[in-house]
């Protein structure tokens, strides 16, 4: 057996064949890393594709439900439903257009659809017997179709007061009262309201919705009242507010 020393007269050897197969072995690292970043940034331009971007020119969302009244639980067939944008979405990886106001009557089972629609918000309103019955603005901000079922609130709510002399106790009758929506919540739409205080001062207003109103009273001897009233929906569904009236002083 031939023994050959490592470093024959002082004088290092290269080991050649090591260095090819490490070289050759980073070699084979680097393609594998790059082919791996390729395939991960394809598969991340995949995502955005399917899941993010909707190129103005294909608006193809959809937003779809059903139309409920409250007051009888049922479904409202042949209700007339409009949608109107009031802002257009746009992002990082969305570039959204504007919609035109569409509208259509609702199916036998109350179901209604609207497609082709962009990103944003939009006002809904509903008719029943040419009456308007419903108006909200909603949100459609997800990169996906949408279910939003109109449910028409009830107006189950009363309110009531008594209006008296600020200076003595007796009761105002003939008083014109006006109760002006100011804010209604869940879409409930309700127009002005006026009536007359009968001779025990009291006033009434039924079949109202939860919300912000207005309150005025007037008549031709006394100081107006104006008042801001918010009414809540709880379980008595009836309000209860009465106040008082100045007399004019005349000389």
């Amino acid at each position: 057996m031939v023994v050959i020393p490592l470093y024959p007269e002082n004088k290092p050897v290269t080991p050649v064949k090591s260095v090819n197969l490490i070289s050759g072995m980073r070699k084979v690292l680097i393609t594998l890393f790059v082919c791996l970043q390729l395939i991960l940034t394809q598969a991340c331009l995949d995502s955005f594709q399917d899941h993010d971007v909707n190129p103005v020119e294909q608006p193809y969302y959809a937003l779809e439900g059903t139309v409920i009244d409250e007051a009888y639980d049922a479904f409202v067939s042949q209700a007339m439903i409009s949608i109107t944008m009031t802002y257009a979405h746009t992002g990082e990886w969305y570039e959204g257009g504007w919609t035109q106001s569409k509208q259509m009557r609702s199916d036998s089972l109350g179901h209604y659809r609207f497609d082709s629609l962009y990103l944003g918000q939009y006002l809904l309103k509903v008719w029943q017997d040419d009456e308007l019955s419903y108006s909200n603005q909603i949100d459609f901000f997800q990169y996906a179709d949408r279910v939003y079922d109109i449910i028409i609130p009830d107006p189950d709510m009363m309110l009531s007061g008594q209006i008296s002399s600020c200076t003595s106790s007796g009761l105002l009758s003939e008083v014109s009262v006006f109760l002006t929506p100011v804010e209604l919540w869940d879409g409930a739409v309700m127009n002005p309201r006026e009536t007359r205080t009968e001779t025990s001062g009291q006033f009434v207003f039924k079949d109202i919705y939860p919300g912000d109103y207005l309150l005025q009273a007037f008549r031709r001897d006394l100081y107006a009242r104006s008042e801001y009233i918010r009414v809540l929906d709880d379980s008595t569904k009836h309000m209860i507010y009465d106040f008082c009236m100045g007399f004019y002083k005349f000389d």
